[in-house]
């Protein structure tokens, strides 16, 4: 019975509420990428920001999933899913920036023009989610 003891604790803590540590993890990575993109005034290539910012929106989508299934057993608090949420809206938005440019740019690569890097957004890695704050 004692050996049972140890696996029943590390099932605990195994819970849910541990998933949310995984997908804010995640999201500081993506997010540090998307700062490297531009560090020190580079141009973001659109391509690579369409896919990054992809990925963030899909990992925005699923921690907003995880919070409302688990809000209330895991005590996320209200102003950290409002913030969550804003945050995400944004990022939806940048997205579309990032992979009409994106678009744009391999449409011209078709008629052998050649187009530019992706200038950077108005504030673009700051409008980006830091972990560890909310924006409201």
């Amino acid at each position: 019975m004692a050996a049972a003891l140890p696996m029943l604790s590390s099932q605990v803590w195994a819970s849910p509420c541990t998933d949310m540590q995984t997908y804010l993890l995640e999201r500081k990575s993506l997010v540090s990428s998307i700062q490297a993109m531009t560090q020190d005034g580079k141009k973001m290539d659109p391509t690579a920001a369409c896919m990054v910012f992809g990925k963030l929106v899909a990992n925005g989508t699923t921690t907003l999933k995880w919070a409302d299934a688990n809000k209330d057993s895991c005590q996320v608090p209200d102003q950290f899913v409002q913030g969550l949420t804003a945050d995400h809206e944004r990022v939806v938005k940048m997205r579309g920036q990032a992979c009409s440019y994106a678009a744009k740019q391999q449409e011209m690569e078709k008629k052998g023009l050649r187009p530019g890097l992706m200038p950077p957004g108005p504030g673009a890695p700051d409008l980006m989610p830091r972990p560890g704050t909310t924006r409201g």
